[in-house]
């Protein structure tokens, strides 16, 4: 089975098989879920695509069937029936990973009918559905002044790889990480047969601890409350984007040239605590921009203003197609940054993508992802590199970090992607797609080993990384990331998921 464009044929994954158990237990699953869809209805097609991200033709899984929940309870009846039947449980939320819609699984779909965001100004905090993301999150906090970094993609879901990265963000050098702002959770684990138990720092606290950043496996957050951030100055930040065309004629400078003044000036983790940097190169054409964004999440955008003077682009780097540098509104501008100069130019597709954090990005690594960035591809392929300063500020507070599961918060992180278009390029794409952030990735991760202080990882060597090709999530089977705390978080999703349905740790 598979899509023809005239160039070779993608394949697809086959039609899953039905889901085990009996009659009786179908029925029963039936009569406890509001809504079950299975293959080859439009109902399961509608279901199993809609917020999906990850459309990739080889790894958008198929699953045996996909409830839609309203509740808690209705999340536990999904347990039951996978305790009683063997079944692995997957959860969709934002949809951004190749976790949330798998092969021959049962999918909880926690996004149509759990989005609910409840804000109360007498507490300072905000209730959150597991199927929630951060754009309804920050749309909800924005008419009370209210902060929750939860991350920096508005279709991000909040219960699913929110919660497993740890919701990095672009103010996290200010405020920290969004799991640092977890009150309580609600959460479907399958000890004893199936419970729903609420966590706390104070009751359930191992679970706590290890759903702050630990990954998806201890069982289904139904919904979370989180503290928050007055926003200073109403939420008006200074900030701006400038654009390059990295064409290295007529003023305009080289994707070296961009990279080289970041890492050299730009990207300085002893800078204030309130400023933060992002920059973006587009690979292939030398028409594809880089783009260097900037923040200052203080109370005073004038300080911020006079701040990002020290670092004159315009004089250092050469000339800018787009500059917006200004004060811009934390929700409706900051927040959707990443999704393009429109707001909405980010969206489903077929991707795959690595993540490197490292504790500082070296001049060689900088050449080796401008190489990369200047390779020529095919029509059809788009390479991205995302680089993030994201320490010497709050979220790498001891007091704070020893709180939850990812203690590791490094200094950088580079994000590596490829995107193709099936249509366009059949299977050649992806293969090329996935060559080129393998490649990539390798090279940084082994510039990156010889200046970390701990080991990187369990395996003997870094071509063992590359195995398990669609365990596409920035930490898997990176030990590192964890640290001290890998044995902890074994021993909680033991206790809490004793027969391993909602899968396995692999790091």
């Amino acid at each position: 089975m598979g899509c023809s464009n005239g160039k070779s044929e993608v394949p697809e994954l086959p039609e899953p098989p039905r889901l085990p158990g009996t009659q009786k237990d179908l029925d029963v699953l039936r009569e406890s879920v509001s809504c079950l869809y299975f293959p080859q209805s439009n109902e399961y097609d509608t279901a199993r695509r809609t917020g999906t991200w990850m459309l990739d033709p080889i790894s958008f899984g198929r699953p045996s069937a996909i409830a839609s929940v309203k509740s808690a309870e209705e999340i536990l009846a999904v347990v039951k029936f996978s305790i009683a039947t063997g079944v692995r449980i997957v959860a969709a939320c934002g949809r951004h990973t190749h976790e949330s819609i798998v092969q021959e699984s049962l999918c909880v779909d926690l996004s149509t009918h759990m989005d609910f965001v409840e804000a109360d100004t007498v507490t300072k905090q905000v209730r959150v559905g597991g199927g929630a993301t951060i754009g309804k999150v920050d749309s909800a906090c924005a008419s009370f002044n209210f902060i929750i970094p939860l991350g920096r993609v508005p279709s991000t879901g909040c219960a699913g790889q929110m919660l497993i990265t740890g919701a990095h963000g672009f103010c996290e050098r200010a405020y920290g990480l969004g799991v640092d702002y977890m009150v309580s959770a609600v959460v479907v684990v399958a000890r004893n047969g199936g419970e729903i138990l609420f966590c706390s720092a104070n009751e359930n606290p191992d679970l706590f601890w290890a759903i702050k950043g630990g990954g998806p496996h201890y069982g289904i957050v139904s919904e979370m409350t989180f503290s928050v951030v007055e926003a200073p100055n109403n939420g008006q930040f200074a900030a701006g984007q400038r654009v390059y065309i990295p064409t290295g004629i007529l003023g305009m400078p080289t994707r070296q040239k961009v990279m080289s003044y970041v890492l050299s000036n730009m990207f300085n983790i002893t800078s204030p605590s309130e400023y933060s940097c992002s920059t973006v190169f587009l690979g292939g054409a030398k028409s594809n921009p880089c783009i260097v964004v900037e923040f200052w999440f203080g109370a005073n955008p004038g300080e911020g203003e006079a701040y990002f003077k020290q670092y004159d682009q315009r004089k250092q780097i050469g000339v800018a197609v787009a500059d917006t540098h200004g004060v811009h509104d934390y929700w409706t501008t900051l927040q959707r940054w990443t999704n393009g100069p429109k707001g909405e130019d980010v969206g489903p597709g077929a991707y795959y993508y690595r993540g490197v954090m490292t504790s500082k990005i070296t001049p060689e690594m900088g050449t080796a992802i401008v190489t990369a960035v200047d390779r020529k591809v095919p029509t059809g392929v788009q390479p991205v590199v995302l680089l993030d300063m994201m320490g010497g500020g709050k979220s790498q507070d001891p007091d704070v970090t020893a709180q939850c599961a990812l203690p590791t918060r490094p200094n950088y992180w580079i994000i590596i992607i490829c995107q193709w278009q099936p249509e366009v390029t059949g299977a050649k794409g992806r293969d090329i797609s996935v060559a080129w952030v393998r490649e990539l990735w390798k090279t940084l991760i082994e510039y990156s080993a010889a200046h970390e202080t701990v080991q990187l990882d369990k395996h003997a060597n870094i071509d063992e990384l590359l195995k398990d090709t669609l365990e596409l999530g920035q930490q898997a089977k990176v030990s590192r990331v964890y640290g001290d705390n890998t044995e902890r978080i074994r021993s909680v999703k033991e206790y809490y998921d004793p027969d391993g349905i909602f899968g396995t740790i692999t790091f």
